[in-house]
């Protein structure tokens, strides 16, 4: 639990959307299927041939009425080759709040509440969060998970940027 400086960094995966989650409020689903692709399979492979560290990611990219939850891995770089289906995003860096090891052991909590144990810790710590994640200039809540050969984590950590708040637009 702490205030980080995140170095920016480039994620490839795939996009998810709310209809897609499970009645629990949890990507589980889809991560399962992720995991058991060949294409990860591959990926993985090629991250640990070239010693570069095998980091799954979830990302929820908020909006303003809805969200993308981006299920993937760290890679190199803009040039690492992905699959065709997969994109790449930029993802930025700078200040926020991590929480370590957030889960409770063989159980996938739903993000509302993955997210709430961040700002409840920060707010412990007291560390200012955005009020309003959608409203941000970098509104993505950040999970890096250590899978073994299920799609339960053995351990989380989570990121939420301090990021600027700006004015919701009015119609």
């Amino acid at each position: 639990m702490s205030l980080i400086n995140l170095e920016p960094f480039v994620f490839g995966g795939k996009p998810h959307f709310p209809s897609e989650m499970t009645t629990d409020g949890n990507f589980l689903n889809s991560w399962a299927e992720f995991q058991r692709s060949s294409e990860v399979k591959r990926i993985s492979d090629s991250l640990k041939s070239q010693n570069f560290p095998l980091r799954f990611l979830g990302i929820t990219q908020f909006g303003p009425e809805n969200f993308i939850y981006w299920l993937g891995l760290l890679i190199p770089n803009q040039d690492f080759p992905l699959p065709k289906d997969w994109l790449k995003l930029n993802l930025p860096g700078g200040p926020g709040f991590a929480l370590q090891n957030a889960a409770p052991a063989n159980q996938v909590l739903p993000i509302r509440a993955e997210l709430d144990a961040v700002y409840q810790s920060a707010q412990k710590e007291e560390v200012a969060l955005p009020q309003n994640i959608s409203h941000t200039t970098k509104p993505y809540f950040i999970e890096q998970l250590s899978l073994d050969n299920s799609a339960i984590p053995e351990n989380w950590a989570y990121f939420v940027y301090q990021s600027l708040e700006e004015d919701p637009l009015e119609d």
